[in-house]
Formats: C-alpha cells, sequence, structure tokens
C-alpha cells in the first residue's frame, strides 16, 4: 500500500514546511516517512534524496556523518528516535545498492542511537536488529547475525502481539541464518 500512503505524506509534507517551515523537525519527521514509503515502492532515487533531507533536518550538527559521532545531548528523545528511523532506512537502501559495509555502519548507528535513546528492550529495536542481522548474514558473518536476529525475535515476541507480520520476518531471518549453517547432505543422513 505504499502507493497509497505516498500522496498523504506528500500532503503532509506540504502542510508541514507552510506551516513550520522547511527545516522544523517535524518537516524531517514526515520525510523520513515519505522516504521510507518511497524506498518500498520501489523508487530508490527519491527515497534517497527524500532520506538525505530528512537526515540533514534531524541532524542540523552532522554529527551522523561521523560514525563515531556524538548527538548533543540537548537533542530530545523524540528526534532521536525519528533520526535513528532515517539512518536505518538509510542503511536499507545502502543494501540495495550491494554498498554493505555501508549498510553495516547505517544500521549500527541507528542501533545504538536506539539503545540509548529508548532502552534494550523498546520493540523499535527490532528494526535496525533485523536489518543489521540481515546485512551480517549478506557479508556472510552467520554467527554475527544470529545474535542480532534472534534479539529481534525476543524483543518482538516480548512486545508485540503474537500474530504480528513483524515477528513473522524476524523468525523467518533468523530460521534462514540458521539454515545457513546446517548441512542439509549431513541433516538428511540423519
Amino acid at each position: 500500500r505504499f502507493e497509497e500512503a505516498r500522496p498523504a505524506y506528500e500532503k503532509a509534507l506540504a502542510l508541514h514546511e507552510q506551516a513550520l517551515g522547511a527545516q522544523h523537525p517535524w518537516v524531517g519527521a514526515t520525510l523520513a516517512r515519505l522516504g521510507g514509503t518511497m524506498l518500498g515502492a520501489g523508487l530508490i532515487l527519491q527515497s534517497e534524496a527524500t532520506l538525505a533531507r530528512a537526515r540533514w533536518i534531524l541532524d542540523p550538527t552532522h554529527v551522523t556523518d561521523d560514525p563515531q559521532g556524538v548527538l548533543p545531548d540537548d537533542m530530545d528523545r523524540w528526534q532521536r528516535r525519528e533520526l535513528a528511523a532515517v539512518l536505518d532506512r538509510q542503511g536499507l537502501l545502502e543494501r540495495q545498492q550491494e554498498e554493505l559495509g555501508t549498510a553495516e555502519a547505517l544500521h549500527r548507528f541507528a542501533l545504538t542511537l536506539l539503545e540509548d535513546t529508548v532502552g534494550q528492550s523498546h520493540r523499535d529495536l527490532g528494526y535496525p536488529l533485523v536489518n543489521l542481522g540481515v546485512v551480517l548474514a549478506e557479508q556472510e558473518r552467520p554467527l554475527d547475525a544470529i545474535a542480532h536476529l534472534r534479539r529481534a525475535y525476543e524483543i518482538w515476541t516480548d512486545e508485540l502481539d503474537p500474530e504480528h507480520p513483524d515477528l513473522g520476518i524476524a523468525a523467518l531471518d533468523l530460521a534462514n541464518v540458521l539454515w545457513t549453517l546446517s548441512d542439509p547432505a549431513k541433516e538428511r543422513q540423519h
């Protein structure tokens, strides 16, 4: 339903820009959602530009350009969470372009930022955990991937309805990585 959501986000963006100004954090948050919608619809170039603008607004000091950067203490929790979502979505873009090292760094930054903001067991951690786990698996680092995927699955098991689709995604990604560690030929002998 990405194409249905996109016009609503575009309208919200126009209203926020008009009412609050082009650099307001709500504009950045709306851009983050619009960029994610564009990514889901396969509009890679538009998503990339939209997420870059969102990041620019939500991180006015541009600390996130440096993986060792430290965000200002006065940045509120809401803005940190929105910035983490942008970084995580940019990681998805990098993964699609097979820039796995950059994708990993973005997912790690998003995860660290969220952990510092919401704690160690908040449901929002599941997204960068799953995304980081998948990118690690794609780099043929299944043991590293499993830890992140298992943690996402455990958080979502505790925090989400048992029938929530994201729980199924985490379970499937974890199962896929666990499968890569098995030896199917050997398994069939037993």
